[in-house]
Order: C-alpha cells, then sequence, then structure tokens
C-alpha cells in the first residue's frame, strides 16, 4: 500500500475518532442519556446514584425478570423521583412477562429519538433477557428503513394520477372467492416449491409477485396475475423479458405506466403508506402491501382468498442458497451472506438471515394476515419463521379440485370502475397549515442536548399528527420520509459536531452570543431546508392541476 493511501486511512481515522469523541461528550457534559435499555435491576442502587447525581433520561426501559428483585428495588429507588427524571410517557417497566406487541409500540413512538442512539446495562442473561434484546436489536434496524424520499413519492404520485384514470380499483367490500391464493415471490426457496406448483396450479389461483414471474415461465408454470409495485423506470423491460404476455396485471397505483400499459388485462390497488393511496378518502388502502411486491401479495391474498399459500416468500437469505431463485431475472448470484444480516427463526430445517429491510417485510406480512384475516395460511418455503403462518410441507397435505375460471371471474368482480379527481388546492391548504405548524416548532431556541431531542420530537409528532388528518396525509406523505431523513441528520450533526451545551454553560452566553454559536447555523440550515422542500412539493402539486 503507498505513502499516500496509508495518510489517507490515518486520516479518516483520526476524523472519526475525533467525532466518536465529539459524541461521546455531548452526552457526558450534559448529564443526558439517550434512550436506556436496562435488564436486571439488581436491587437498583446504581439506578438511585444516578438520579441523585441530576442524570436526566431521555426514554428508559427496565426489565426485571424476577418479581422479588423488583420489590427489592423499591427500598432503594425513589421511583417517584425516577419518573421526574426520565420524559414524558418514556418509561416502561416490563417484569417478568414480556409483551413484544408493547415493547415495539415504545419504539415507534419515538422513532427518531428512540432508535438514534442507546445505552444497555446487562446485569445478567437468561433466555427472557436474550430474546428482548434480540427483540428491540431487529425491531430498531427495521424502525430505521422504509422512509422513502419526496422525490420516490412524487413519481409515484405522478404515476397513480395516470394510472387511475379510466381504471378498475380494488373494491372497498371485496368478497372473498372460494379458493386458496398461493403467493409466489421470487426467493431462493420458490426453487423447492417448483414440483408442488405444478401438481397443483389448478386448485389455487396463482398470483406472481415481481420477478418471480420469469421463473414460473421457464418451468412452464403460467401465473393468473402477475403483481407490480415499482416505480422504477426500467419495469417495462422487466416485464417483456419475462414475457409478461396476457397475464393479467395487479398493479399498485404508483407503478411505472410503461410497464402498466404492457398489460392487456390490468386490475389497480391503493398500496397503503404512500400519499397517492389517500388521495380519494372514500377508498381503503391495501396495507402492509410493501416494501416489497411480495408484501403486496400477501396483502391480497389474505384479503380476498379462504386460505394463502407461500411459497419462495422468503424474508432472506438461506445459507448456502442464492439471494433468488435460479433463471430469474437477476441471473447466477453468489450464496455469500451479506455483511449486515443477522441469523433469525427458518421456517424449515435450513439456516436463515435476515437484514433490516427483510425484517420489516416480514413484520408487515404477519400484520397483513393479522388484519385480513383468512381461514389459514400455509408456508411451504425454507426462508424466516412467519408469525400467523403454518410451516408444513408438500405431502402435509392435499388441495381440492375448484372450478378455477369461476373463482378467477369473483377474483375480478372485486375491481370495479374508478376515475381519480384530484383537489390540488385541498392539498396546498394543507401543505401551508403544515408550514405555520413547523415554523412555531422551529421558532424556538435550543442549547442542550435535551432540547434539541425535543425539538427533532415535536417534527416528528407534528408529521404523525397530520398524517392522522384524513384531509392533510394525502400531501404530507409525500413529504414525511425527506423529513424524517433531514431531522436524522440533523440530529447526528448536532451531537458529532459537539455544538450542544450542557444547562450550566448555556447560562453563561449573552444574548448577543445567541445567534452565532454553531448550533444555531446547524438549526438554520436545518430549518431552511425543510420549507425549501415544502416549496418543492406545493409546485410540484401547483403542476397538477
Amino acid at each position: 500500500m503507498d505513502t499516500n493511501r496509508l495518510e489517507q486511512i490515518d486520516i479518516q481515522k483520526q476524523s472519526t475518532l475525533t467525532l466518536y469523541q465529539n459524541l461521546i461528550e455531548s452526552f457526558c457534559d450534559s448529564k443526558f442519556l439517550p434512550q436506556t435499555n436496562i435488564y436486571g435491576l439488581i436491587g437498583g442502587m446504581f439506578l438511585q446514584e444516578l438520579i441523585d447525581e441530576g442524570y436526566h433520561f431521555y426514554s428508559l426501559l427496565i426489565y426485571e425478570e424476577h418479581i422479588d428483585l423488583f420489590r427489592v428495588s423499591l427500598y432503594f429507588v425513589d421511583y417517584e423521583k425516577l419518573f421526574r427524571c426520565v420524559g414524558e410517557q418514556s418509561c416502561f417497566i416490563i417484569i417478568k412477562d414480556i409483551s413484544l406487541e408493547i415493547v415495539s409500540a415504545f419504539l415507534h413512538t419515538k422513532k427518531l429519538t428512540n432508535n438514534f442512539l442507546s445505552l444497555s446495562l446487562t446485569h445478567y442473561t437468561t433466555s427472557n433477557v436474550s430474546l428482548l434484546k434480540d427483540f428491540i436489536y431487529k425491531e430498531k434496524k427495521a424502525i430505521m428503513r422504509g422512509w422513502g424520499s419526496f422525490e420516490d413519492e412524487l413519481i409515484g404520485f405522478k404515476n397513480a394520477c395516470l394510472n387511475l384514470r379510466n381504471s378498475r380499483l380494488l373494491s372497498m367490500q371485496p368478497k372473498r372467492v372460494n379458493a386458496p391464493i398461493c403467493v409466489i415471490g421470487n426467493g431462493a426457496s420458490l426453487d423447492l416449491c417448483i414440483d408442488f406448483l405444478k401438481a397443483y396450479k389448478d386448485s389455487m389461483i396463482l398470483l406472481s409477485c415481481g420477478t418471480a414471474l420469469k421463473v414460473l415461465r421457464h418451468h412452464g408454470i403460467s401465473p393468473d396475475f402477475q403483481i407490480e409495485i415499482e416505480r422504477v423506470p426500467y419495469l417495462a423491460e422487466v416485464l417483456k423479458e419475462a414475457n409478461l404476455g396476457d397475464t393479467p396485471l395487479l398493479f399498485a397505483q404508483t407503478t411505472d405506466i410503461k410497464a402498466c400499459k404492457l398489460a392487456k388485462e390490468r386490475y389497480g390497488f391503493l398500496r397503503g403508506g404512500s400519499s397517492s393511496a389517500y388521495l380519494d378518502s372514500t377508498y381503503t388502502p391495501l396495507e402492509f402491501s410493501a416494501p416489497f411486491v411480495g408484501n403486496a401479495g400477501v396483502s391480497i391474498a389474505a384479503l380476498l382468498g379462504s386460505d394463502v399459500i407461500l411459497c419462495g416468500v422468503d424474508c432472506g437469505y438461506i445459507l448456502g442458497y442464492s439471494k433468488h431463485a435460479q433463471h430469474s431475472f437477476y441471473g447466477k448470484e453468489d450464496t455469500q451472506i451479506p455483511n449486515d444480516c443477522f441469523q433469525v427463526e427458518g421456517n424449515k430445517n435450513l439456516q436463515v438471515f435476515s437484514n433490516d429491510l427483510f425484517y420489516l417485510s416480514a413484520k408487515n406480512i404477519e400484520q397483513a394476515i393479522k388484519l385480513y384475516k383468512p381461514n389459514r395460511v400455509i408456508n411451504l418455503g425454507y426462508g424466516m419463521r412467519l408469525q400467523h403462518t403454518m410451516s408444513l410441507n408438500e405431502d402435509d397435505f392435499m388441495l381440492k379440485p375448484i372450478d378455477k375460471q369461476k373463482e378467477i371471474a369473483r377474483f375480478k368482480e372485486n375491481f370495479t370502475a374508478y376515475n381519480l379527481t384530484l383537489d390540488t388546492q385541498e392539498m396546498i391548504i394543507s401543505l401551508n397549515a403544515f408550514c405555520r405548524a413547523l415554523q412555531d416548532i422551529l421558532a424556538k431556541n435550543i442549547h442542550t442536548i435535551q432540547e434539541i431531542f425535543d425539538l427533532t420530537q415535536d417534527v416528528f409528532n407534528l408529521l404523525q399528527k397530520s398524517i392522522n388528518d384524513r384531509t392533510m396525509r394525502k400531501s404530507i406523505i409525500l413529504l414525511e420520509g425527506s423529513i424524517m431523513h433531514l431531522s436524522y441528520t440533523h440530529l447526528l450533526a448536532q451531537l458529532f459536531a459537539k455544538t450542544i451545551h450542557t444547562t450550566e454553560s448555556k447560562k453563561s452566553y449573552s444574548k448577543q452570543d445567541k445567534n452565532n454559536i454553531p448550533i444555531q447555523a446547524l438549526k438554520t440550515l436545518y430549518s431552511q431546508s425543510l420549507f425549501s422542500l415544502i416549496n418543492e412539493c406545493k409546485k410540484a402539486i401547483e403542476v397538477m392541476k
């Protein structure tokens, strides 16, 4: 390695160490602690010492598996004082039994600030402690994905305005077909399900998801419907290569227009979570239909099928196998597990590894099944084990014959004529209201680490409040992802640059100094970026009139 390269590496290392030191000092100097997890109280004397020394927890999760040890802590910990030293509604104490749903909700309430940085103290290790720590780790990784961006949302928004003209859209009062629906993903285990698909293709409705189509064509299997949700401009070329042919297309409103036009027969649905899914408040979106096309397949099948069968919906990497099935659009792939993966429970006898995005996909599949309640969901794949599904092999059951053409006709009847009417003026009014509320939040002066956390959370709360408003959500979701990214970046910049000051040092600043310190410069840049984003959104909506 040459001298210049070694010098560059040294500079990078020193820069990283400096940033890390700044981050540590930002917290050490302030006695403000980020989201903190304590596994085992062991009496709690250490916790009382932190309270007495004036430490403040942004949010605090305590797990004590043994109720007797929690009782001991009542003698040493002043819990009334502890609650005053934790952010509002941010102290969560779990004794013995763990509710993963409540833990998930706790982490989601402060999506940015709870998952930005955390401290963890483990006094003992048990199977329950390991389970909780593993769940929190995976949940935090999933929470930080799937935010999207204004640019992507705008592409999907424009596509929706065209795709929903004179279309057929999934009805709000659908009727289930009297047939199982098979959702076919392009995971590696699809190769192991081919014999089953060939044997029972006439006893179920086949939904091909994304790039699974080419694999099915290779094996001489004709799906009954092809599902697409992607905005990417090359999607039409992928479908041509896979030979879409006469296969009817089930498309999300955000799907690339050129790809939709390839289909001789097409049916739309509103992909939940995207801004264009809420343009017409009289229609309910198909929820949990992202981040992958397989999610949309499961949601449709769970809503419309009597039963659901999953093939190749792996939600991860199977040890010794490539990421996708053979003969797919992706060609020959290696079998190496990426470094960012973590091991998860497999559906069968193979080792499975997932990452943050696959894990998010799996969670959404579980939520879709829970929401739409089909009779049963059978998972034939060898990927990640999914809640609310039955892990079976193909010889564990048999499918009864069905009148397939009749059931396909009934399936199509759930899509009714639709023509979108866009009210851009209402969207502009919503953006103006959001902008005024955001100005009020950003008008607050910030000097301490707690204040920057609170500012970030206030912006997030405003986003969620606006999205929960049926009138505002259609325009605010356009901005949500980019606002989340900007807010997270601002939080990172303030802490790594060590611009934050302690409560004591804050008092020493004169009024003339307040606008000159680095924290204000970063906040100004953050504010300018947010309002510039809102203005760009207004311009884009005005063009669509």
